[in-house]
């Protein structure tokens, strides 16, 4: 009857979301793969390095930049009704915006350090706060999407960032020459413009409201600093080796 009906409407939804969801996911961490028989001929083992050593800061700088929260912004979805979510998840940007400028004031004062120990660059180790921010404002757009069933959006917007790294680390490699920068600058740029695209969709699906609430920044606090420990130490684990390998 209408049940059966209702659960099968159920089902197939959550099928279809599963496909669409794998298929980003694929199609996202792809990009990387399709690049290495191009990169490997291209650059040397040393300037691959750098690129793989970029891909690590940002993802290291991410646990700390946005403090996580934007984890509490999915969570919080579900409650939108009990509270003001445009305002909470205003609220979460402007923890990003707090904790991102003190991260890059620390970077700013490491530097020195950080440049010996990644073999990157000063300006790129900026670069790399820069866009791990970027990527919270990213996150925060795919969360809401992901706890409002919006597979579709949420595929879009991670196929479109990952073609337009793509395509614009191919130009700045193969065409303009331009090495490991071109690769760093195409994943950045791609980076930049998917946060600037995901901050208007924040805006104009009225997800944005100020001013900002003193309990809803607290509320998030407390649901994303416990978990930057664990984040971090994950990332370590995980990429210890490319550190090591960078200074031996």
């Amino acid at each position: 009857g209408a049940g059966f009906l209702h659960f099968m409407s159920t089902q197939r939804a959550l099928i279809g979301s599963a496909i669409i969801y794998t298929a980003t996911a694929a199609l996202s961490a792809g990009v990387p793969l399709i690049l290495v028989p191009i990169l490997t001929r291209l650059f040397s083992p040393e300037e691959y390095g750098k690129v793989a050593m970029f891909s690590v800061v940002v993802q290291v700088l991410s646990t700390l930049t946005g403090l996580s929260v934007h984890g509490a912004v999915g969570m919080r979805y579900f409650d939108r009704d009990k509270l003001d979510f445009p305002r909470y998840v205003a609220s979460c940007l402007t923890i990003l915006l707090a904790s991102t400028a003190l991260v890059l004031v620390l970077v700013l004062f490491a530097l020195p350090w950080l440049e010996e120990f990644t073999k990157l660059p000063g300006y790129w180790l900026v670069l790399a706060v820069l866009l791990s921010g970027s990527n919270f404002i990213v996150q925060t757009q795919l969360s809401i999407w992901q706890s409002g069933k919006r597979a579709l959006r949420f595929g879009m917007l991670r196929i479109a960032q990952a073609l337009t790294d793509l395509v614009l680390s191919l130009l700045l490699v193969v065409v303009a020459g331009l090495a490991w920068q071109g690769r760093i600058g195409g994943f950045a740029i791609a980076g930049f413009l998917t946060a600037a695209v995901s901050l208007v969709t924040l805006l104009r699906g009225n997800w944005l409201r100020f001013p900002i609430e003193r309990g809803y920044i607290e509320n998030a606090l407390h649901f994303g600093v416990p978990l930057i420990p664990h984040a971090i130490g994950g990332m370590l684990i995980a990429m210890v080796d490319r550190f090591m390998i960078s200074n031996i």
